[in-house]
């Protein structure tokens, strides 16, 4: 008898991992609002999609298009783009990182997007069945793209102190995440990274300099790798409420310490086009490492990661103009604290909680009062997903869900 062939059993386990991605695609079918043709429509706030300045990137990509040469477009292209690109990359980064010592164009690996990038890292960070260690709240996708194909564990640590991301608070932290690898190492897992998300995916703030020391000494000291995802970099803004959050610091920023177990080499940093330059459909991610040998082995891999010769011709060309740059930086921040300062005056205005924030396209609002009004012993929804979908369904905007976050 002829039977239908299945899915991989490791196909098959991501679909029971991937709850919130159901409800996106769920919610997706909704109609999506429009001020004229569906003012009743959704309006979804979920995803951190930066069009703060829209405007000025469809200028310049018109601009650009103008006189560039369609034909080369359809072109195979080098597989992470011309070095021209990588010089350019790292033109910007030594300008904007404050690196402890000059990025080379050879320290970086282009790929088609920093999703697509993490995955490649993880797979070439870990073997099967060895972890990462990720400071919580974060990213929501963080468990996907480092889980998904690769089979490593995603070990997600609460940093359960007052303020995770200023220098007071960092030897407590660092006690908190050697208590996560003691425990990793009694359930046979070995821990090969730390990833955080710097500025921070959802909170809004950025680790102080001294913080990243103690979390590059930690990594040193175990023989593991420090990750640092900086995707929204430049998407900072000074903050009067509360004064004196930490500016953005890179963890290229710190130099290399062997006596005191900060190893460049051990230290990675991950960017992009598509947060701080809104420029997501590009599909342009870059890898930052002074190790060589990590740098191989993720080339080795890069054919699948082949990024579009549009997309580099374009971004190259963007970068080079360091003053347009200098000139986008400075309005787009302007127009991010007038963003911050509006959206804040009217959740205060509403009396709903948020953390106050210095960084980022996004805030972390706190509706824990409004879970009560929801069975929280459902079985098949937790109360914080019943109120995620009645603010979709009746109420017409979708938010991400703290849960998935690790709030």
């Amino acid at each position: 008898m002829t039977k239908i062939a299945y899915p991989s059993r490791r196909g098959l386990a991501n679909l029971d991992s991937g709850r919130y991605i159901d409800l996106e695609e769920e919610i997706s079918n909704l109609p999506a609002y429009d001020p004229s043709k569906c003012p009743k429509g959704l309006i979804d706030l979920s995803g951190a999609v930066n069009k703060l300045m829209r405007d000025v990137m469809e200028e310049k990509i018109d601009s650009f298009a103008a006189q560039y040469a369609f034909g080369q477009a359809i072109d195979y292209g080098p597989v992470m783009g011309p070095p021209s690109l990588s010089k350019a990359v790292a033109r910007f980064v030594n300008h904007h990182f404050k690196p402890a010592t000059a990025v080379k164009s050879t320290e970086i690996l282009v790929t088609n997007g920093a999703s697509s990038m993490i995955d490649l890292v993880a797979f070439n960070l870990c073997d099967r069945g060895e972890g990462i260690m990720v400071l919580t709240p974060t990213y929501m996708m963080f468990k996907h793209d480092l889980c998904a194909r690769t089979g490593i564990e995603f070990i997600g640590v609460s940093a359960s102190v007052d303020d995770q991301f200023s220098a007071r608070y960092a030897p407590q932290l660092v006690k908190v995440l050697e208590n996560a690898i003691v425990e990793s190492q009694r359930n046979k897992i070995l821990v090969r990274a730390l990833l955080i998300c710097n500025p921070c995916n959802p909170v809004g703030r950025c680790y102080s300099k001294t913080t990243l020391t103690y979390l590059a000494q930690l990594c040193g000291r175990h023989s593991m790798h420090l990750i640092a995802d900086e995707i929204y970099a430049m998407s900072c803004f000074a903050s009067s409420s509360p004064p004196g959050l930490d500016e953005f610091s890179s963890v290229l920023s710190l130099p290399a310490d062997p006596g005191n177990n900060v190893l460049a080499e051990n230290i990675h940093c991950i960017y992009g086009a598509s947060k701080d330059f809104g420029a997501g459909g590009l599909r342009l991610g870059f890898f930052i490492t002074r190790n060589e040998l990590v740098w191989k082995v993720c080339r080795r891999l890069a054919l699948f990661t082949w990024v579009t010769c549009f997309s580099t011709a374009y971004f190259e060309h963007f970068l080079s103009d360091e003053s347009a740059i200098a000139g986008y930086l400075g309005l787009y921040q302007e127009r991010l604290r007038a963003r911050y300062v509006q959206t804040t005056d009217l959740l205060r205005k509403h009396g709903i909680p948020f953390v106050p924030a210095n960084s980022g396209i996004f805030l972390l609002v706190k509706l824990t009062r409004w879970l009560e009004f929801f069975n929280s012993s459902n079985p098949e929804k937790s109360a914080e997903e019943q109120l995620c979908r009645y603010l979709a369904y009746s109420g017409g905007v979708f938010i991400s869900m703290g849960e998935v976050r690790a709030v």
